[in-house]
């Protein structure tokens, strides 16, 4: 049946029920379509900027299998079949390959036909993505970026972490992480916070192998009493051993 579905991030694709379990070859799909960016923009990828259009995918096949949990050959057959079937184009860089959904943009411009038969409001639908065109996505996209200009930097610091642990970006929910974020810097206070979430990707997810399998700032959350559980005890350790050698 034609149309589209409209699925929040934060409380679907952001959950660490999403990425809890090897994917299936249908979630797998219907992930890619969460990581495709809906405005231009741009990553890095080995020192060199790679542009993005809308409907493309900053993610290298090698990070696609680590967040599938799949093996590398089996996301690269996966995708090769996608391609084969017209459903994605993938065309290879110096540096990486970048991945185009074929239909991202093609059903937005079908919906745009079929609002203005019908007379219908934009607000209610899925707009095509056009940031040149679309007065509609040009403040949406104003509203997130101004968000996000806004966010604390308690996020910008756990980007910095979660992309030198998984040499990825990290595609933050900014209702649902700056909340969470923000609800532990009133519990525990900034510094303890930025401390935490060093120590959860230099220490503890490296041990843990719950927390390995999905590291955003939900999971962070989830394990906090683990993870002070677990420094106190290496302090105490610590000291010990100090108090031996010193005896």
């Amino acid at each position: 049946m034609p149309g589209f579905t409209q699925i929040p991030n934060d409380e679907v694709f952001d959950d660490p029920l999403w990425t809890a379990s090897p994917f299936t070859k249908g979630q797998a799909y219907i992930d890619l379509y969460r990581l495709a960016v809906f405005k231009k923009s741009c990553v890095e990828k080995r020192g060199a900027i790679i542009d993005l259009e809308p409907g493309q995918i900053g993610y290298s096949m090698d990070s696609l299998a680590r967040r599938w949990k799949w093996s590398y050959g089996k996301a690269k057959r996966f995708l090769k079949q996608l391609e084969k079937k017209g459903k994605i184009e993938m065309q290879k860089t110096s540096v990486s390959t970048t991945i185009t959904l074929a239909h991202f943009v093609e059903n937005g411009k079908q919906m745009e036909n079929k609002r203005k038969t019908n007379g219908q409001q934009t607000e209610n639908k899925r707009s095509p993505i056009n940031i040149d065109k679309n007065d509609n996505i040009e403040k949406i996209d104003n509203t997130i970026l101004h968000s996000a200009a806004k966010a604390p930097q308690l996020i910008n610091i756990f980007g910095e972490e979660f992309k030198s642990y998984t040499d990825t970006e990290y595609y933050a929910s900014f209702g649902k992480d700056r909340k969470i974020l923000k609800s532990l810097e009133d519990h525990y206070g900034r510094d303890d916070v930025i401390a935490g979430i060093k120590y959860f990707f230099q220490v503890y997810i490296r041990k843990d192998q719950f927390s390995r399998k999905n590291p955003n700032v939900g999971m962070l959350q989830t394990v906090w009493n683990g993870m002070v559980a677990s420094a106190k005890d290496e302090s105490r350790h610590q000291r010990e051993m100090e108090d031996w050698v010193n005896e």
